[in-house]
């Protein structure tokens, strides 16, 4: 049986985000946390989210999985992959993505706990490794994930980042996506305007575990997630920023990557890809490929592999 993982956020502080919005001074108690999702993902299938109703569960694509089933694959990544080779490529894909998600889970705690012992970066990332079997030497992750740490503590001080919710689960039956946005926060942008420096900007900022690029699909994605947000707790964010890490040393004056997306041209473009992709998709059921059990050879090997469709999968939670 396949399991869907109950997705909270990391952090909320609805007080805060109440003062982010007009109405901020009528709502004594703050927003209320986000209603938790059911978030499925499982190899071989789109990742999916569930909001548990009666009498059934309504079920959400994720706004990533739309994304990258509509898209093209980004220019520079495609030239990546003729460098590396495909099969390589792919595992230096899913390297970085592992490495993603184990810096996402130190942004969260340094935001939250506001500290971070470096100490203990190099058995965390062993820990890591061990807990998920993962196949990658990681010997350069411990190195990285310090300097990445460095960079987003000095990003929080230069922009002054108070955050209203980290690892925010959303959805809406109206729009008909879902996903999980990395950092809502108060903000004060350095940059000057007109002369002035902007104070406590409402904005969206979504962490990217690439050193170099941001694809032209991450605008898409942010704002999904700045709509939903919006539609979710009624203030929506008035900036969108892409953040990544970076290599430098001691002469870098900037340890960071960022970029403002807040006027990209293909904000808005997430509903049209969905409609692709229901048009595509709307005479399947998605399917989980399990297997397990002794593989022997020379013997018949079908009981050991099973098919599950993502219905049978829901049915199975509903009984729970």
């Amino acid at each position: 049986m396949a399991d869907a993982e109950l997705v909270r956020p990391d952090y909320w502080d609805g007080a805060l985000l109440a003062s982010a919005s007009d109405q901020g001074s009528l709502i004594e108690t703050g927003i209320p946390e986000p209603t938790p999702l059911r978030r499925l993902t499982v190899a071989g299938a789109p990742r999916l989210y569930f909001k548990m109703m009666k009498p059934k569960p309504i079920v959400f694509p994720s706004i990533t999985s739309v994304i990258h089933a509509t898209t093209p694959t980004p220019d520079f990544l495609q030239r990546w992959i003729s460098e590396h080779g495909e099969r390589r490529a792919m595992y230096l894909r899913d390297e970085r993505g592992a490495y993603g998600t184990l810096m996402h889970a130190m942004f969260a705690e340094l935001l939250i706990k506001r500290e971070f012992d470096l100490g203990t970066v190099g058995q965390r990332v062993k820990d890591y490794i061990a807990k998920d079997s993962l196949p990658y030497p990681a010997d350069y992750w411990e190195h990285d994930l310090k300097m990445d740490l460095i960079g987003l503590a000095d990003f929080v001080h230069d922009w002054n980042v108070r955050p209203t919710g980290i690892e925010v689960p959303m959805c809406s039956e109206t729009r008909g996506s879902a996903g999980t946005g990395d950092l809502f926060a108060i903000i004060d942008p350095p940059e000057k305007k007109r002369g002035q420096k902007a104070h406590d900007v409402f904005a969206y900022i979504d962490w990217k575990g690439g050193r170099k690029y941001f694809a032209d699909t991450y605008p898409i994605q942010c704002g999904e997630y700045v709509e939903l947000h919006g539609e979710n707790f009624g203030v929506k964010p008035d900036m969108i920023m892409l953040y990544g890490p970076k290599d430098w040393n001691a002469k870098t004056r900037i340890r960071y990557r960022y970029e403002n997306i807040t006027d990209h041209e293909y904000r808005h473009m997430f509903p049209n890809l969905l409609e692709q992709y229901r048009m595509r998709n709307q005479h399947q059921s998605p399917i989980v490929r399990l297997a397990g059990g002794l593989l022997e050879l020379g013997k018949n090997n079908d009981h050991l592999v099973s098919v599950q469709y993502v219905d049978e999968i829901i049915a199975k939670m509903e009984e729970e």
